[in-house]
């Protein structure tokens, strides 16, 4: 694999295997994830060991170098994701040098540089308050 390729891979954490997520190679098994597995051991701009198996997945052996990032995840309702409120404060994620995504539905994964203004549990409780939800 060449150095600084992006690429998908199927990442095997032991108890759950995550399909199609986006990584760096940065050479002798080791990654840096470009997108966020939806897993409590690695994030977003993480580098990795991950080790290839004879299925050709790779089995996640551990973090070598956090990225330092906010990471953070909320399950959110529809309304919710239909306010122009969340599209605002999507757009500042993105401004921000952020990363967001939304997986199975409901489920938002934000990721922040470390010197990021944005307070994300504060925008999340205004859009709430806003919509007269918990």
């Amino acid at each position: 694999l060449a150095m600084s390729e992006k690429f998908t891979i199927d990442l095997d954490f032991g108890d759950v295997k995550v399909g199609n997520v986006l990584v760096t190679s940065l050479g002798e098994g080791l990654f840096q994830l470009e997108t966020s597995p939806f897993d409590e051991h690695a994030f977003y701009k993480d580098i990795i060991q991950a080790k290839k198996q004879e299925d050709g997945s790779f089995l996640f052996e551990k973090v070598i170098q956090p990225s330092g990032r906010k990471n953070y995840c909320y399950l959110l309702s529809k309304q919710f994701y239909e306010t122009s409120e969340f599209e605002s404060l999507l757009n500042r994620i993105e401004k921000s040098d952020g990363y967001w995504e939304q997986v199975f539905g409901g489920i938002l994964v934000v990721s922040l540089p470390p010197n990021s203004e944005i307070n994300l549990p504060k925008e999340i409780v205004k859009i709430k308050k806003l919509l007269n939800i918990e």
